[in-house]
């Protein structure tokens, strides 16, 4: 025997009403804030759609290298790194392409926020900025510190068989919660041994490569690049 469960009449009755109520407080809200906007400038209408031209190719190209980057992560071979550097650089090439056509545009002076907002999104190179050579210099120096971070293993502290300890979740958890002091200075020399010294070479190419992008996107370090964004 199979029991159907009906909803309330009432209930539903209550559920539409109160779903009308929310979408016309929210088109009266709409209206309102619609009315309250500052007319676009001439130079504006023609920015917004321009825009919109280079935001369709930037998603279409974030898309793509975000799908390589997933591919490499979820599988650390050497096909998937060529496919995600490709990917990677055909993006910085459409980022270039996308600020220097917004750049007939000064969005400081826009009077639209959200429209300023979105030009400074797209304005900003960030890696992108660098010449090619050093932009592939740089991802393949974060690549090898990624892909090292991702294939190390430790022998545990109390079982000297059992090396295929990784970062997460297990030494994430014995530092978490050991008391032992031998045995969390144990995993942290360890630790520093596998992944702090084979990086350190491609660790100093990231930090002056990173610094020479910030220049080039008109800040002094990368740390002005990320406190403004």
């Amino acid at each position: 025997m199979t029991t159907t469960m009906s909803a309330n009449p009432i209930t539903i009755l209550i559920v539409i009403l109160a779903a009308a109520a929310q979408l016309d407080a929210g088109i009266v809200r709409q209206r309102r804030s619609e009315s309250n906007e500052i007319p676009p400038t001439e130079q504006e209408t023609n920015a917004r759609v321009v825009l919109e031209r280079c935001e369709r190719r930037y998603q279409e190209g974030k898309a793509k290298e975000t799908h390589a980057a997933w591919a490499y992560t979820s599988n650390l071979t050497e096909y998937n790194l060529i496919k995600n550097t490709e990917a990677a650089t055909e993006f910085a090439a459409i980022q270039k392409s996308v600020a220097e056509e917004l750049r007939q545009f000064d969005y400081r002076t826009f009077r639209n926020e959200d429209l300023k907002r979105r030009f400074k999104r797209l304005a900003v190179l960030g890696y992108a900025a660098l010449p090619e050579d050093k932009f592939k210099e740089l991802f393949g120096a974060v690549s090898s510190m990624e892909s090292n971070y991702a294939k190390i293993k430790i022998c545990s502290y109390r079982d000297n068989t059992n090396c295929h300890m990784t970062l997460d979740p297990e030494i994430t958890e014995l530092l978490g919660n050991s008391r032992d002091p031998e045995e969390l200075k144990y995993y942290w020399v360890e630790w520093y041994n596998k992944a702090g010294k084979p990086t350190r070479e491609s660790f100093q190419k990231y930090v002056d490569l990173n610094k020479e992008s910030a220049k080039l996107n008109g800040f002094n370090n990368g740390a002005e690049v990320w406190l403004d964004e």
